[in-house]
């Protein structure tokens, strides 16, 4: 699982594949030495990148409240509805998949165009998985965690270049640098997406331009240093045949 998700990571964060592409070839490389069948594999990859974008929409509301009380009147409403829509509408997809009505409607939909019997494979298998509801928030539990250390990361970046921040000041950072991201989903990994917003919100609350410059760049940097060995390592596994 753990070379799953970095596979996931590489390609979603080096190649144009919109945030999903790399769960559906990680997917398939569990399929294939697992010997499970890439559906339920799927469906798992799917659930728990639900759970990913579900687990921001906390982070980046707590984000949002902190921005308010450290720099008050700086984000406008509708600024703050543009970074939280794409999380919102995570949460309602996954309401329509819970709930018999919406779920019914939808398969519907994609009888009539010629959808439905995969989207009722696809349902099926998230209906098993969604059967484990401890499983379910101890992966949420992770995904919640992840995030906030992206905070520490901030904070140990911007002290090391001298600019050093609050703990608040750089949970704001992250949780709204990452919403920016999420905004740029159809590039890769947001890729000036992430810098601007996180340079942005940085310059907002003090920090020298170039310094927020600098953190977001190293950020991007430590992504591409752990996401370049992992494609190389994609594409050796599948010149191997797995």
């Amino acid at each position: 699982m753990i070379q799953a998700r970095w596979v996931r990571e590489s390609l979603n964060g080096l190649l144009p594949l919109v945030g999903i592409g790399g769960g559906v070839l990680a997917g398939q490389e569990i399929a294939k030495k697992t010997g499970r069948p890439f559906a339920g594999v799927a469906a798992g990859a799917t659930v728990d990148l639900l759970l990913e974008s579900l687990t921001q929409l906390p982070f980046l509301l707590v984000g949002l409240l902190l921005f308010s009380a450290l720099a008050p009147g700086l984000l406008s409403l509708g600024q703050a509805a543009l970074l939280i829509a794409p999380l919102a509408a995570a949460a309602a997809f996954v309401a329509t998949l819970a709930l018999p009505g919406p779920r019914m409607l939808c398969l519907r939909l994609a009888e009539r165009f010629g959808y439905g019997a995969t989207l009722a494979r696809l349902t099926g298998a998230l209906g098993v998985v969604n059967a484990a509801p401890a499983a379910l928030l101890g992966a949420a539990a992770w995904h919640l965690l992840a995030w906030t250390l992206g905070a520490a990361e901030v904070w140990i970046v911007l002290r090391v270049i001298g600019s050093p921040v609050s703990l608040p000041e750089a949970y704001v950072i992250e949780s709204l640098g990452m919403a920016a991201r999420s905004l740029g989903f159809a590039l890769p990994a947001g890729l000036g997406a992430q810098e601007a917003g996180l340079a942005a919100v940085a310059i907002g609350l003090g920090t020298p331009a170039e310094a927020a410059v600098a953190m977001a760049m190293l950020k991007r940097l430590r992504e591409v240093a752990l996401s370049l060995p992992g494609l190389i390592f994609w594409r050796w596994s599948m010149r191997r045949g797995g």
